[in-house]
């Protein structure tokens, strides 16, 4: 799969696609070497892509839920929490048991967690926005954790005054 690796305010980001399709997005801790891979030459419409989460991750606050997604290999739950969470708007958040009542599943809040966890697509499936019952940021597998998910919530406008020295959780 062809990919591209670029920066943003709050992280680098590798973004792989297909002809029509992002396929997957990893947010890379700060700390972390990406270095220059092989370049590739991107189409017209994934550096509008990459234009756009540069612009988000820098509080001009995009909407991704038009970026056309490929989500092999994941199962029909997943998939259904997935499209349930891309219809949270930025700015907006939902815990996992509010998620799961979402998709039918009331039951189902681990499972949501086990999805988001699993999330290939971070940042345009907005695992992020997904918090505890109790309202605190809980687990986040892109970059470094839950500092990242709060960078990104504050630049979405929901967690006003989050700073790599300040911490929510």
């Amino acid at each position: 799969m062809p990919a591209t690796t670029f920066t943003t305010r709050i992280c680098p980001i590798t973004i792989e696609f297909s002809d029509q399709h992002v396929t997957r997005l990893r947010l890379h801790s700060r700390l972390e070497n990406v270095g220059a891979g092989e370049a590739c030459e991107s189409p017209a419409w994934v550096q509008s892509v990459i234009s756009d989460v540069q612009r988000h991750m820098a509080g001009e606050v995009q909407d991704f839920r038009g970026v056309p997604l490929a989500l092999t290999g994941v199962g029909d739950f997943a998939q259904s929490v997935y499209a349930a969470l891309r219809q949270v708007a930025p700015g907006q958040t939902v815990t996992y048991g509010e998620l799961a009542a979402r998709v039918g599943r009331p039951n189902a809040a681990r499972a949501v967690g086990r999805a988001m966890a699993g999330n290939p697509l971070p940042l345009l499936i907005p695992c992020h926005r997904v918090i505890g019952a109790n309202g605190r940021l809980t687990g986040f597998s892109g970059a470094d954790g839950c500092l990242t998910k709060a960078q990104i919530l504050t630049a979405e406008g929901f967690l006003p005054g989050i700073t790599s020295d300040s911490h929510p959780f």
